[in-house]
């Protein structure tokens, strides 16, 4: 029996020959090498700074667990890609992922940089709910709860931009909005005359207020403009600061002026109560303004002047004094060692040789120290223990003190030359200061002395009166002054 599948050698020659016509069709061997697998090389960088992005996954997203990672330079090489496969790129939850379709990964032949996108952060993650200060330059603007989108205006709108939010802080500039209400801002306030002698960017306090600073924030056209119109150019990556706004007092009142006069303790008509000395415009060495005496006078116009300069600006001032300079810039109550008041007695100056270095002013007795002693008496329920604390009180009544105003010995070799003395001298830097009991010839315990004014006005005006008591020692040697 004849097989039915039995190929003739006539047939089998012709499918040999179409077989053969099938190898010489345009395109079959080209298909034949796309079926092969694939191979991408390259490295991941933040497409805004292009810094390298470590540690970046590249899967193929059909078959996740087809991975690589890049390395230490930022480099990867993902093998093994079938044709119709496409590969994912994954840093971590602020960036979005970056997806390549088989056409690109063909057409990333060597090493190639991609760049992967920062996400966009939504505006309405929980909407605010706080009334606040949306004013950066109000004393009261809470930058924190600003940038975490905490806040309404005073009137309790929302007053954010419906944009979303790219820069890197975290918060959306609302500076822009004209209708927004910032009638609950508070201000810093100071006197806003530039003639005035506490101009408020001669105050240590308000011009040393700390900016707002929003770092490296991207910024539209509009937000730029409003934060020119608002007085801060806005720079695109760079950190933008808005200083602090000072509002001036109501018609300026709180600005305090110099009162022009005599401030030579040796002249006739010296002024305690001037706060700029006249000028010298005929330049030969003394005020216009000032008056001499002749002769002998002078020593006894400056005791004059002296005791009538301690009479109406010292009797009666109280002082803190602090064991730390810190503690008295801070007026912190722990660094603080007494408080005292300027007893009327008149002040003693201290002298070596023929010149005069410093004073020693009377002062009552230590107020804190009574207070603290009377306190801790109240505690006390013990008979004979509360009568021995009465004791200690009435001791401290009685415990009458010093303040020694020691001036440098540098300081004083120059002072004669030095034409004013408010304008350029510092007391901190020329002179120390002690609290002493009074009557001691020890030089006590060294502190800081506040308020301020003390030191700018009433020590600093002591220097015009040492000036002229040892100009006159040198000029009369020996004389009792």
């Amino acid at each position: 029996m004849n097989n039915l599948f039995e190929i003739s050698p006539e047939e089998k020659d012709r499918i040999r020959q179409l077989h053969e016509s099938y190898k010489n069709v345009h395109g079959t061997t080209s298909l034949l090498t796309e079926q092969a697998d694939r191979t991408i090389k390259g490295t991941t960088h933040d497409n805004k700074t292009k810094e390298l992005l470590l540690g970046t996954q590249i899967f193929v997203t059909e078959r996740p667990d087809h991975e690589t990672t890049s390395g230490r330079q930022g480099e990867f090489e993902l093998t093994g890609i079938k044709v119709g496969e496409t590969v994912t790129m994954r840093y971590d939850k602020k960036y979005e992922d970056l997806v390549l379709d088989s056409e690109k990964i063909d057409n990333s032949p060597g090493i190639v940089q991609f760049f992967m996108t920062p996400k966009t952060k939504p505006i309405e993650i929980n909407p605010p709910t706080e009334k606040g200060c949306l004013d950066p330059s109000a004393k009261n603007f809470d930058q924190e709860k600003f940038e975490n989108h905490e806040l309404l205006d005073c009137a309790g709108q929302d007053q954010r931009a419906s944009r979303p939010d790219d820069s890197e802080a975290g918060f959306t500039w609302h500076l822009d909005i004209p209708n927004q209400d910032n009638s609950c801002c508070e201000y810093h306030i100071g006197c806003t005359d530039e003639n005035a002698k506490n101009y408020w960017e001669k105050d240590p306090e308000l011009s040393a207020l700390a900016p707002v600073i929003f770092k490296k924030a991207e910024f539209d056209d509009a937000t730029i403009k409003a934060l020119e119109d608002f007085g801060v150019v806005a720079s695109e990556g760079e950190n933008t600061v808005i200083p602090k706004q000072i509002k001036g007092c109501k018609n300026n009142k709180c600005c305090e002026y110099h009162i022009e006069g005599c401030l030579d303790a040796e002249a006739l008509n010296y002024n305690p109560k001037a706060t700029k000395p006249c000028l010298d415009e005929n330049e030969d060495g003394k005020p216009d303004c000032c008056k001499y005496p002749k002769g002998q006078r002078s020593i006894e116009t400056i005791k004059k002047n002296f005791q009538t300069y301690y009479n109406d600006n010292l009797i009666g001032q109280t002082i803190n004094a602090y064991t730390t300079i810190e503690g008295r810039n801070a007026q912190e109550i722990d660094e603080l060692y007494g408080n005292y008041k300027i007893d009327n007695v008149i002040p003693t100056r201290l002298s070596k040789g023929d010149k005069t270095y410093g004073y020693s002013i009377p002062l009552q007795p230590d107020t804190e120290a009574l207070r603290r002693k009377i306190q801790k008496c109240s505690t006390i329920t013990r008979e004979k223990r509360k009568i021995k604390c009465k004791k200690e009180v009435e001791e401290l009544r009685k415990a009458t003190a010093s303040l020694v105003v020691k001036f440098d010995e540098t300081f004083l070799t120059t002072l004669q030359s030095i034409i004013n003395v408010r304008d350029t001298l510092k007391v901190d830097e020329i002179a120390k200061l002690y609290i002493r009991p009074r009557g001691s010839k020890k030089m006590g315990k060294e502190v800081y002395v506040g308020p301020k004014d003390f030191l700018t006005d009433e020590v600093q005006n002591l220097i015009s009166f040492l000036k002229a008591y040892n100009k006159e020692l040198g000029k009369v040697p020996g004389t009792s002054m």
